[in-house]
Formats: C-alpha cells, structure tokens, sequence
C-alpha cells in the first residue's frame, strides 16, 4: 500500500479463511487495529459476526433479518455481496437499512469504531 499512500487499519480474510500463520502475521502488523472475523485468540480488535442481511449468502431477507435481529448487541457487522443482487434483493436491503434507521442505528466504519472504544486508552 506504500505505493499508493494509504495505511490499511482493518483486515478481512479472504473468504474469512484464517489460519495459524494468519494470526501471527496480522499480529505483527502494527497498523491493522480491527481484524474482522478474525481469530479470537488475536492482539487486534476482532469484531465478529453476530446478523446477518443475506439469507441465504447473496441475497438480503428482510423476514428473515428481522427474525434473527439482536437490538440490544453491541455492535453488528454486516458483510454483504452487492455486486449479486437484482432490484428485487437492493429492495430488501433497503428495507433492512431503513427498520435500522428507524431503530436509530449509528452506522460507522470499523476502524472508526475501534476509534471510538480506544479514545480514552
């Protein structure tokens, strides 16, 4: 990322595959802060998956969101696949988006959430 100027704070996994090589290499990474999905036996803020908005993968359920929604968790993660859905899914994700703006949902980044949980430390 030197190239391009930019410093990565979050990591995913590809296909949230990890392993134990995985663990020691982003532990040795000093700028990565949040490791999504990640193991919990890591140094870094993991966050894991508690919702889902794809039921199944690919395709956003309002119904079934709605069944499995935890209000009172913490946090939620959201991993979505965009590039799959027709008008008749983006509705439902909308749908989704709007039940949580209605719920008054603050919705931020990943990192911005570390920031905010490690202002004080």
């Amino acid at each position: 990322m030197k190239k391009l100027g930019l410093v990565l704070y979050v990591f995913g996994a590809p296909g949230n595959y990890f392993d134990k090589t995985t663990l020691k290499l982003i532990d040795e990474q000093s700028n990565i802060k949040v490791w999504l999905y990640g193991d919990p036996t890591s140094r870094k803020f993991v966050l894991h998956r508690s919702t889902e908005i794809e039921y199944p993968i690919k395709n956003p359920n309002f119904s079934e969101f709605i069944k499995h929604y935890n209000p009172t968790s913490k946090y939620h993660v959201f991993q979505l696949h965009p590039d799959t859905w027709d008008n008749k899914r983006f509705n439902q994700f909308i749908q989704i988006i709007d039940h949580l703006i209605a719920q008054g949902v603050t919705f931020t980044t990943p990192y911005a959430y570390w920031e905010m949980k490690n202002k004080n430390r």
